[in-house]
């Protein structure tokens, strides 16, 4: 038998990467308040954000040998993307959060942090791919950020306090929006400890997800390697063959059907929780 992990997490998603992704999908326990404006007119809107109830699941992947309590017990098969980090293991999740149904737009972004960065937007050096599309090329510190600015927008205490930064032309400022413009580009490093010094769920304003609520999300309640959708059982068939895994193709853009650029949010199926691009375009 396997040991139940109670999600302690502190540290927030590190899949926000620097270069590809700008998903910031943010945890709060507060609800959000439909229709809540600011005063640059960014609106939050109930309707956009899913409810993510407490519950368990298995974390990480099959290697070919399983604990005897996994579905199926202790005989099955290794999934085609294993990795050595992705050990099998049973996680709790006792808190209930909201995550936003799309990755985040460049418009939502430009409008709330006064930047775009994005590689595909309209000042980067790719094609830009619309107002519609994913904001990337963010740091983690912007993440953060971003999911502070969230709070204030919506009257909620900040998840987050945010010191020593330094923006990414190595300028030191004390308020981190003073990197948020073209010519700072952004934050590059920072001090950053959740509010209060307690936990990510003691925060009642807007977050990055944990490790173990970001894969506790996507899969929806699925075991498969990805997740499945409407004529989609969730199995790889063809990952490394061409042309591109018919069930993937169904889910998200990628190295085998992206054609090496971003596309708008909420473009392919999304999971059973009506969350979309969870394992493409920039995620």
């Amino acid at each position: 038998d396997t040991d139940t992990d109670i999600d302690t997490d502190t540290d927030t998603d590190s899949d926000t990467d620097s270069d590809t992704d700008g998903d910031m999908d943010g945890g709060t326990d507060a609800g959000v308040d439909a229709g809540t404006e600011s005063d640059a007119g960014v609106i939050i809107d109930e309707e956009e954000w899913i409810t993510i109830p407490a519950g368990s699941f298995w974390m990480g992947t099959p290697d070919g040998s399983c604990p005897s309590d996994y579905p199926g017990g202790a005989v099955c098969e290794s999934e085609p993307t294993h990795d050595d980090n992705e050990e099998l293991h049973y996680v709790a999740l006792t808190h209930a959060f909201a995550m936003l149904r799309t990755e985040v737009t460049q418009a939502w972004f430009t409008a709330l942090m006064g930047l775009n960065a994005s590689d595909f937007g309209p000042s980067g050096y790719e094609p830009d791919c619309g107002e519609d599309c994913p904001v990337e090329s963010v740091s983690w510190y912007d993440a953060v950020a971003f999911a502070n600015q969230l709070s204030e927008t919506a009257g909620l205490p900040p998840c987050y306090t945010i010191s020593a930064v330094s923006c990414t032309d190595f300028t030191g400022v004390i308020d981190y929006m003073t990197c948020m413009n073209d010519v700072h580009g952004g934050i590059d490093e920072a001090n950053v400890i959740i509010s209060g010094g307690g936990t990510p769920y003691e925060c009642a304003g807007f977050r990055l997800p944990t490790e173990s609520e970001w894969e506790y999300a996507i899969r929806a309640g699925s075991l498969t390697p990805i997740y499945p959708s409407e004529g989609n059982d969730g199995d790889l068939v063809d990952l490394f063959e061409l042309p591109a895994d018919p069930n993937l193709v169904q889910i998200a853009w990628f190295g085998g059907n992206s054609g090496d650029t971003t596309h708008p949010v909420a473009s392919k199926d999304a999971n059973a929780w009506g969350i979309y691009d969870m394992s493409g375009n920039v995620s």
